[in-house]
């Protein structure tokens, strides 16, 4: 599932990321979710705010220099916490593998009982999403508190990072 490539799904049941074969931070964790939660592991999908800032390799690319030129972009995440000897650690499955030589974080495998990296700018703010409401809906609340009169930039830098990924990364379909 980490390998799928980063990018938007029409939708974000985990039935339409894996017929597209694409995910971004929210549908791959709801995914992920659901099946390490048929596994038996306690789960709770989290919801992160930070700021997001360049952090290479190398210089920004020009692509989203544009969007990162008034200062860092808001921006909300989600990621998993795992349940491992009574403590709550995170899991994130953000990005495929040949996203690490482009400068994004990639968590190489998971290993319960071992705190994954957060695939967010620090420091960040972060906790768990509500059992009992649509993520989209309550992400959606969260972005337009937490953003405000940044959010079409958000969005506008999401597009950029997406594409310029794309173009970065080749595709692999296992």
């Amino acid at each position: 599932m980490r390998d799928m490539p980063y990018e938007r799904a029409s939708d974000l049941s985990p039935s339409t990321l894996i017929r597209e074969w694409r995910g971004t931070c929210s549908g791959k964790h709801l995914l992920l979710q659901a099946l390490l939660s048929e596994l038996g592991l306690r789960v709770r999908l989290m919801i992160a705010t930070y700021l997001y800032s360049w952090q290479g390799p190398g210089p920004v690319p020009r692509a989203l220099a544009q969007l990162l030129a008034p200062g860092p972009v808001p921006d909300v995440h989600n990621f998993l916490e795992v349940q491992a000897l009574g403590v709550w650690l995170p899991l994130d499955a953000t990005f495929p593998k040949p996203a690490a030589a482009i400068g994004f974080p990639v968590n190489d495998e998971f290993v319960p009982g071992v705190a994954q990296r957060v695939a967010c700018s620090e420091p960040y703010t972060a906790w768990p999403v509500p059992p009992d409401v649509a993520l989209d809906a309550y992400k959606a609340g969260v972005l337009a508190k937490f953003c405000g009169a940044d959010l079409p930039r958000r969005e506008a830098f999401i597009a950029a990072l997406t594409a310029w990924s794309d173009a970065a990364m080749p595709r692999e379909r296992p």
